[in-house]
C-alpha cells in the first residue's frame, strides 16, 4: 500500500490490520506491506514505477525496516512487475494519475474504487476499449456490486439497504405531503 495523501497511510494501517485478522493468515510483511506517504502525485508516481521502482521508498511505515528485509517485496522491482495495482481515490484527479503514470505507461492492470462523485469523469477509463481500467467499483452502489459478486454482503450491502430503504420513506413523505396539499388547497 503506499498513499498519496499525508493521512492515507495511517487510515491504510489500521483498515488492513483489521482486514488481515478477519482474514487469517496474511501477516504484516509476508503478505503485505504499508510504504507510507508518497509525495510529488505524478511525478511520485513515475518515480515508483520508473526505474528506482520501490527503492525510492527507503523504509516500510510500519515498522521503520528496509524493504529489502520483507518477503513480500522479493521478486518485485517496481510497479510494472506487479500483476494487478488498485487504486482507491474518491476524486477523479487521483485516479487519473495513477491510470497515465502507472497503468497505461507500464501496462500493468489497474482496478479502481472511487468516491460516487468521480463517477463520471473515471467512468471513459472503463468503457474505452482498450479498457485502461480492468475493474471500476464507484460509490457505494459499486461496493454493494462488489460484494454481491463475492457472494459475501456486507457494509456496503447493508449501507445500500439502508440508503434505499431511507430514500423510500423520504418519497414517501414527499407524495404524502403532496396529497395533503392538494387536497387542504381544494378546500380553501
Amino acid at each position: 500500500v503506499v498513499s498519496q495523501l499525508p493521512s492515507g497511510p495511517q487510515l491504510a494501517n489500521g483498515a488492513l490490520a483489521r482486514l488481515a485478522a478477519a482474514q487469517g493468515n496474511y501477516p504484516y510483511g509476508s503478505s503485505y506491506l504499508n510504504l507510507g506517504y508518497l509525495p510529488g502525485n505524478e511525478a511520485g508516481l513515475r518515480a515508483l514505477s520508473g526505474a528506482g521502482g520501490l527503492g525510492i521508498v527507503p523504509a516500510d511505515f510500519v515498522e521503520g525496516q528496509a524493504l529489502a528485509q520483507f518477503p513480500a517485496v522479493q521478486g518485485l522491482e517496481g510497479v510494472g512487475t506487479f500483476r494487478l495495482v488498485i487504486a482507491f481515490s474518491v476524486e477523479a484527479e487521483g485516479l487519473r494519475r495513477w491510470v497515465e503514470q502507472v497503468g497505461s505507461a507500464h501496462g500493468v492492470p489497474l482496478a479502481a474504487g472511487v468516491g460516487a462523485g468521480a463517477l463520471p469523469a473515471v467512468q471513459p477509463y472503463y468503457q474505452t476499449a482498450p479498457r485502461q481500467l480492468a475493474g471500476l467499483a464507484a460509490g457505494l452502489p459499486g461496493a454493494a456490486a462488489y460484494e454481491s459478486l463475492r457472494g459475501a454482503p456486507g457494509r456496503g450491502q447493508a449501507r445500500s439497504d439502508s440508503l434505499a430503504a431511507g430514500t423510500l420513506v423520504m418519497v414517501s413523505v414527499i407524495l404524502l405531503g403532496n396529497a395533503a396539499g392538494l387536497s387542504g388547497h381544494g378546500r380553501g
